[in-house]
């Protein structure tokens, strides 16, 4: 007995054609076709259903997809956008307002830069003692003394503390020596502190002002005035009166 693979091509044509005839002798079609008319359009107006439901809802889908789509590329412009907003014209001029991880490296190394000086200047000013501009001096022990030995004063009868006439005509006695939470005497600045640093203080070459320039125009007695510590309230005075 030959095998199927042995056969001609022109035997194995002629198999499949055999095999088609015989599956199509035993077809048989429904005798009432006419009658089952009605039920054979039903089913294709369903499908013709399902297939419209199919195109709508795969169509419906592409819109959805689609508009995700719209939706995230307006995000990103927005974002890029507002990266440009932000960087510096250097940083425009550099990377073009496009490149957001750029423009992100370009904010920090600018950050990097300025971090960067403001501590070498910090360093510098250290080195070379400078006032920074913010710092309120101190008085000195002698600023106090000095002002209080040109003050009148006078021992007080009752315990014979000394005590000094101050700007309101009273006397009070110094913190050491007073009794109690009575008031006693303080000094402040009758021009603002900071004002006079910056218009009498003897400068450096380059402009900037050290902290012993700062200390000798803070504690310039032309500029100071003796007051009771309820007068001189705060460490910058009356408000409207001195600093």
């Amino acid at each position: 007995m030959n095998s199927y693979a042995n056969k001609t091509p022109e035997n194995k044509i002629a198999d499949v054609a055999n095999f088609v005839t015989k599956s199509a002798s035993k077809i048989k079609l429904p005798y009432n076709f006419a009658d089952n008319r009605p039920t054979a359009i039903a089913q294709l107006k369903l499908q013709q259903a399902v297939n419209n439901s199919l195109r709508l809802n795969g169509s419906t889908a592409g819109r959805v997809i689609q508009r995700m789509e719209e939706e995230k590329s307006i995000g990103e412009r927005l974002s890029k956008r507002s990266a440009f907003k932000k960087m510096t014209d250097r940083q425009k001029k550099l990377f073009g307002g496009i490149d957001g991880d750029a423009a992100r490296a370009g904010r920090r190394s600018d950050a990097a830069d300025r971090s960067n000086a403001k501590r070498q200047e910090l360093r510098d000013a250290v080195r070379r003692n400078l006032w920074n501009g913010r710092s309120r001096p101190a008085f000195t022990h002698d600023t106090l003394n000095q002002i209080l030995a040109g003050t009148d004063s006078k021992a007080r009868k009752k315990d014979g503390v000394k005590v000094y006439r101050c700007k309101d005509g009273k006397f009070y006695p110094r913190k050491k020596d007073r009794v109690g939470k009575e008031p006693f005497v303080s000094i402040d600045h009758n021009k603002n502190w900071k004002e006079y640093i910056l218009s009498t203080a003897e400068p450096e070459e380059d402009g900037n002002i050290s902290k012993v320039s700062a200390s000798v125009a803070y504690n310039d007695l032309t500029n100071l005035v003796l007051m009771s510590s309820n007068q001189n309230s705060s460490k910058n005075g009356p408000k409207g009166v001195f600093d």
